[in-house]
C-alpha cells in the first residue's frame, strides 16, 4: 500500500504516475510490484470493502493438475487473502475453486499480489486478484458481500449514508416572464 511516484524520461520529457506497492522486497519475489493509484499518498481506505471469511478452497497453480488444499481468510469484489501451506510466487496465476454459503461451487481465475510467508507454523498467506470471473460467480460473490457489508459494518455505512431529514416545501411564486 506505500505510495510511489514513477518517472519515466524521454528526449521529449516525462511523464509521472502515481502508483502504490502491491508486493514488496520484502516478499521474496526479487522485485516490486505495483498498481497505479489516485494519489501518491499511502492508501488511507482500501478500494473495495474486505469482509472476513472461513471458507475451505482448492488452489490449482497454472498448468498443473494438481490441487491443492487452503483457507479462505477474507473476501473482496476483487479479491481473496487465502492461507495454505503451499508456497505460491508472486504473479502467479492460479485457478481458485471455491464455494460460498448457499451458492453453488466456483472457479475463476487469479493472480498473487501479495506473499506472507512469515507463519511459524508453515502456513502461508497470499493476497489473490481475481482475473478471470464467470459472471455466476461474480453475482454469488457480489451478494455475499452484500450481505456480509450490511451486517459486519452498519457503523460505517451510516456514516457515510446519514439519514437527512427532509426539507420542508414553502409556499411557491409562478416564474415571472
Amino acid at each position: 500500500g506505500t505510495g510511489v511516484e514513477l518517472s519515466f524520461h524521454d528526449a521529449d520529457g516525462s511523464v509521472t504516475y502515481h502508483a502504490r506497492v502491491v508486493v514488496s522486497p520484502g516478499d521474496a519475489v526479487g522485485g516490486l510490484m505495483v498498481e497505479r493509484a489516485e494519489a501518491p499518498t499511502d492508501q488511507q481506505r482500501r478500494r473495495d470493502w474486505r469482509v472476513p471469511a472461513d471458507y475451505p478452497v482448492w488452489v490449482r497453480p497454472a498448468g498443473s493438475e494438481d490441487k491443492i488444499k487452503g483457507r479462505m481468510v477474507d473476501l473482496t469484489a476483487h479479491g481473496a487473502l487465502i492461507a495454505t501451506n503451499y508456497k505460491l510466487d508472486a504473479g502467479e496465476v492460479v485457478d481458485l475453486i471455491f464455494q460460498l454459503p448457499q451458492s453453488a461451487v466456483h472457479r475463476l481465475v487469479a493472480q498473487v499480489v501479495y506473499t506472507d510467508l512469515t507463519d511459524e507454523d508453515g502456513v502461508n498467506r497470499f493476497g489473490l486478484r481475481f482475473v478471470e470471473v464467470k459472471s455466476r460467480a461474480r453475482e454469488a460473490i457480489t451478494w455475499f458481500l452484500y450481505d456480509q457489508i450490511q451486517t459486519l459494518y452498519i457503523e460505517e455505512l451510516r456514516e457515510l449514508y446519514p439519514i437527512t431529514k427532509p426539507r420542508a416545501v414553502g409556499p411557491t411564486r409562478p416564474l415571472e416572464p
